[in-house]
């Protein structure tokens, strides 16, 4: 009996051993997963338990590649590739590319948690991460926690089920192709340089803060609506047959529009280019007078362009304004003039009194400050 209750110590004892050499254990629903082997320096296929697969499986899991010396990652052509938010990246990733592979979501990646033999490892970005491309997919969300106010990011053929989720990212350039339904709402890309967007249906853009964006470029897009954009150094604007309806603005926004100069083909180093300042190709603005009416604002033209129309919200007023200034520029003169009266007032009273009880003093006027 002490021999049999020892023999099945020893065997619990291995499988523990053996589940806890191997970090995969818990990953039920894949079979073959990507990892790293520092001790060869070699990318493996690996099974839950370890061991290694031919080099031919189609893994469906980045596990721990974070040994590899790779900078540039890139996984292509993989429809059977579904889940990377366990990964452990390599140390010096700077670059992931995704293309056509069947990865649902990337929201998870920086809030993953893993019990691993040799302690508590958490998925997350590299902090030298500079690039995200992904082409030929559809996720759930946008990625979370990325580094922020530096990474280029291009998305191509990429549909993205919550729109919402474009909050979540900070990029520094954004590039976006074919991406269906595309909603940027309520964002903070005070830090952008440059946006493009191409060969796209835009639903609206609206609420956004383009503050240091230098760059914008909107190509083969129709846009249903603009409204409600914050822009300051803007230097080059390009639409190529781009259709806009709806473009609502405020004075200082069509400013900083209307005062860009054409760009034009000049010598540059190197050969010929454009300048600085707005291109525009086989484009047009429209919006309806009667709706930009109803916004209390007025139909221009930007650039002097008859098919360039936008509505301009007027300047608002404040009470530091013009009519305030008129209005407290009559109510001193009011009380001026009524200071006058009661002067006069005064002297008369005091005039009557002085003759009856001969006094000499002089009335004390303190100045009050204006409201």
């Amino acid at each position: 009996m002490h021999t049999l209750l020892h023999s099945l110590a020893l065997i619990a004892t291995a499988a523990n051993a053996a589940d806890l050499g191997c970090p995969y254990v818990n990953w039920t629903t894949i079979s073959a997963i990507q990892s790293f082997n520092k001790n060869t320096s070699q990318y493996e296929i690996v099974d839950r338990d370890c061991n290694i697969l031919p080099n031919t499986t189609a893994f469906q899991a980045i596990g721990d590649i974070e040994n590899s010396m790779e900078t540039r990652v890139e996984y292509k052509n993989m429809p059977w590739l579904v889940d990377i938010e366990h990964a452990l990246w390599p140390r010096f990733m700077s670059s992931l590319t995704l293309q056509n592979v069947g990865v649902p979501s990337l929201k998870a990646i920086g809030g993953v948690t893993q019990d691993w033999a040799n302690g508590r490892r958490q998925s997350a970005w590299k902090k030298g991460m500079e690039q995200l491309s992904l082409t030929n997919m559809a996720i759930d969300a946008m990625p979370v926690n990325l580094p922020k106010h530096t990474m280029y990011m291009s998305f191509a053929n990429v549909s993205v089920s919550n729109m919402a989720s474009f909050a979540a990212i900070r990029p520094y350039k954004l590039d976006l192709r074919v991406v269906p339904d595309l909603r940027l709402e309520n964002l903070d890309y005070g830090s952008l340089a440059m946006l493009s967007i191409s060969n796209t249906n835009v639903k609206a853009i609206s609420n956004v803060q383009f503050k240091d964006a230098t760059y914008l470029s909107f190509s083969n897009v129709t846009i249903d609506a603009i409204h409600d954009i914050e822009v300051r150094d803007l230097n080059r604007v390009w639409f190529t047959n781009a259709r806009v309806s709806n473009w609502l603005m405020d004075a200082k926004t069509f400013y900083v529009f209307n005062s860009m100069p054409q760009s034009e083909w000049r010598p540059q180093s190197g050969g010929v280019g454009l300048s600085l300042g707005w291109n525009l190709k086989d484009s047009s603005f429209t919006y309806d007078k009667s709706l930009c009416d109803k916004q209390s604002g007025s139909v221009k033209t930007l650039w002097s362009q008859a098919n360039l129309v936008v509505c301009v919200l007027p300047q608002p007023s404040f009470e530091t304004g013009s009519n305030a200034v008129v209005v407290i520029g009559v109510s001193a003169a009011s009380v001026i003039v009524l200071a006058g009266v009661l002067v006069i007032m005064y002297r008369k009273k005091v005039a009557a009194l002085t003759s009856k009880y001969e006094s000499t003093r002089s009335p004390t006027f303190t100045a009050k400050s204006i409201a």
